[in-house]
């Protein structure tokens, strides 16, 4: 019989990436810098994220690749990211297709069309996020949707030499450990979001030197966790950007000898570097509708209702017609209005934000569900740009609503 202890090393080495999946993801890379070098002007690419950092578990998606741009690119910094991003949206989409290509707030995402069956993917990596940067000083800047400014200062390189670090303070045990505790966390839906968090609190609750057992390691990490959950993390905002960038000014900070920073100087800091969390950063719920085809989008979702299987079409690109008009009444409705019940009992905060492909039909019933005189406010990602249903009405937009000959399987509406 397996003891425990061989029992976490056998879970652990099922989570590592093998040579064939690293050779995979090196061929899909180089790949990628050609295509992306006989667009633009490209002075270096890196692979970063927790892939990486070897923190990243299989199945192998979303792995980032930094494309730092040239000079010649500089024109793009007097744009909205906006243009950037479609650009080389544009350019994968040569090459990859459009079913295959998608845009997000800081990247595009490009999929490889590589099936995942119980986890297994076949050794083969299944998309790239493809970031385009511009090197500032020892950082870089890439382009942010959802920022002000457009534009956010990070270096990824930041957080790898702290991992780096502490693998070897930890005996060559620590990205294992960070390997385990991801997967667990995607086996319990995720209750820690995004991952990426759970390797900044590793960083600060996982104390060298390791203990060599296992199960004490992760008991006390999870119990240390769920204690601190509630603590502030490094940097006013909490993504993973943020996070390096505010480790790297603290670690410059450590480095010059400096003994104290005044609550005037930490703003200022905080400010140049755009840290502060933005305006619409309100506490929210997040929910992907998804009609027409899987994306991958901005945020983690809360919830997700995906109807695909409810709509006719193509499977990779459903269309606007039911199966079955009768399933709107009898099962889409009905789950809406379940979510907005769930919803309306887990949280006060009365923020929607929706992502997803999906028809114009289920946006009018997730309109109609989670309506302003029920005290929601809905915010949608309309091709990079952000629309809250709390903005000014437009008066030159005209809504016509024609009724079906009195047939109550459906009305008409025309914007």
């Amino acid at each position: 019989m397996i003891s425990i202890q061989d029992a976490f090393k056998k879970f652990r080495s099922r989570l590592e990436l093998n040579g064939r999946e690293q050779k995979d993801a090196s061929r899909r890379q180089q790949r990628v810098r050609a295509v992306m070098d006989d667009a633009f002007s490209i002075e270096h690419d890196f692979l970063t994220g927790s892939y990486a950092r070897w923190t990243k578990t299989k199945p192998l998606k979303d792995v980032d690749i930094f494309c730092v741009l040239g000079e010649k690119e500089r024109h793009y910094r007097k744009k909205h990211p906006s243009v950037l991003l479609a650009d080389v949206e544009k350019v994968l989409v040569k090459e990859y297709g459009q079913d295959n290509v998608s845009c997000q707030r800081r990247s595009v995402t490009t999929n490889f069309g590589v099936a995942e069956v119980d986890g297994d993917t076949n050794d083969q990596a299944m998309s790239f996020d493809v970031v385009p940067a511009f090197a500032k000083g020892d950082h870089y800047e890439i382009p942010d949707t959802a920022v002000s400014s457009g534009w956010t200062e990070t270096n990824p390189r930041i957080h790898a030499e702290k991992a780096v670090k502490a693998q070897e303070a930890y005996a060559g045990e620590w990205k294992g450990l960070v390997r385990m505790m991801k997967a667990c966390n995607r086996q319990q839906g995720k209750p820690v979001k995004p991952s990426f968090l759970l390797e900044v609190m590793a960083l600060d609750i996982l104390h060298p030197p390791f203990g060599g057992d296992y199960r004490r390691e992760m008991q006390a990490f999870f119990a240390s966790t769920a204690a601190r959950i509630g603590e502030t993390w490094p940097g006013p905002k909490y993504d993973e950007s943020a996070l390096l960038i505010a480790a790297g000014i603290v670690r410059n900070w450590i480095e010059s000898g400096r003994q104290e920073v005044t609550i005037a100087e930490l703003e200022a800091t905080l400010e140049k570097h755009d840290l502060y969390l933005p305006d619409d950063a309100e506490r929210c719920s997040t929910v992907y509708l998804v009609t027409i085809k899987a994306q991958k989008f901005d945020m983690e979702p809360d919830h997700i209702l995906d109807w695909r299987d409810y709509f006719i079409g193509d499977p990779n690109k459903k269309g606007h017609q039911l199966e079955d008009p009768v399933a709107w009444n009898s099962r889409l409705l009905p789950q809406l209005q379940a979510l907005e019940e769930q919803i309306n009992k887990e949280t006060s905060c009365r923020l929607g934000r929706a992502r997803g492909l999906t028809r114009l039909s289920v946006w009018f019933a997730y309109g109609f569900t989670f309506s302003d005189v029920a005290r929601y406010t809905i915010e949608v990602d309309q091709q990079g740009q952000l629309w809250r249903t709390d903005a000014h009405a437009n008066p030159d937009f005209r809504l016509v609503f024609t009724g079906n000959n009195g047939s109550p399987d459906g009305e008409i509406l025309d914007g």
